[in-house]
């Protein structure tokens, strides 16, 4: 039932929710997800794209249970799109919650393409409960990118503090004990 609703609703599900991540952006840097086709011309907004089409195409497989998948971290193409997009916002402005926080705004979302009455349904409520626990589960993938993300980055920086430190102490002489 909520898989098949899911499919049906595709395309307004992936436009709302590419709306919420365009509205974190600033009004000055408002990102047009899908508008601009070239992906050199908008990179940013393509790699949401892509992205939000595959994480709610690995929701889908995942709710599916026709499918036998292993646990969502070994499905290698939702893997790839959570990377994609969570290192995009993990060198933008974002503190660590607003960069993946947007994986929750699904949730409510795909509820909101669910006629009332159904969520009464004992079998919506169950495979409600599933989706809750892989957007969960994606949220979490999507942190660790994060951070993993964020510790290269301060070790580039790190890096780059070191080297002129010692760029700067060979030209004062001091490596060689002396200063002239």
């Amino acid at each position: 039932m909520l898989l098949d609703r899911i499919q049906k609703n595709r395309e307004g599900i992936l436009s709302a929710w590419r709306e919420v991540i365009a509205a974190t952006y600033p009004v000055e840097k408002k990102l047009s997800i899908g508008q601009e086709k070239d992906r050199f011309a908008n990179p940013v907004g393509h790699v949401i794209q892509q992205g939000t089409e595959a994480v709610l195409e690995g929701i889908c497989q995942a709710l599916d249970s026709s499918q036998r998948l292993g646990p969502l971290r070994e499905n290698h193409a939702l893997c790839i799109a959570i990377d994609g997009v969570v290192r995009v916002r993990a060198v933008q402005d974002f503190s660590a919650a607003e960069s993946v926080s947007f994986f929750l705004t699904l949730k409510d979302i795909i509820r909101k393409t669910l006629p009332k009455e159904s969520l009464s349904s004992e079998t919506v409520r169950q495979d409600l409960m599933r989706m809750d626990h892989i957007i969960d589960e994606i949220l979490l993938m999507a942190f660790d990118i994060y951070m993993q993300c964020r510790e290269k980055i301060y070790e580039i920086k790190a890096n780059e503090i070191k080297a002129r430190t010692f760029k700067l102490l060979e030209r004062l002489n001091v490596t060689k004990g002396t200063i002239q």
